[in-house]
């Protein structure tokens, strides 16, 4: 990944609080593109869809900048939790919804 700083070119210095705030506003988004999609098909709420989803991408790296936190190591932490957790699934029968 780019040694590209989120914070440094950010031109409003919003907090951690307001970005974490922006995320939650771009998961809906993406969730209301979804449903748009499925509901009444077109590739234009795909492509919007996309538009959100990397803006969650975005607004969840500037928040681990903002925190101190390392973002592809936390991508890493978090693959390797679902990894044991569909281990943990199939090794008791158990099918994730």
């Amino acid at each position: 990944m780019s040694n590209f700083s989120f914070v440094e070119t950010s031109a409003n210095k919003q907090t951690p609080e307001e970005t974490l705030m922006v995320l939650v506003y771009e998961v809906g988004g993406v969730v209301e593109r979804w449903y748009k999609a499925k509901r009444y098909g077109g590739v234009g709420y795909v492509e919007d869809m996309r538009a959100k989803a990397s803006g969650v991408g975005s607004m969840l790296r500037m928040f681990c900048e903002q925190v101190g936190w390392d973002f592809e190591e936390l991508l890493r932490l978090g693959e390797k939790r679902y990894l044991e957790r569909q281990e943990d699934l199939k090794k008791h029968g158990i099918k994730e919804v």
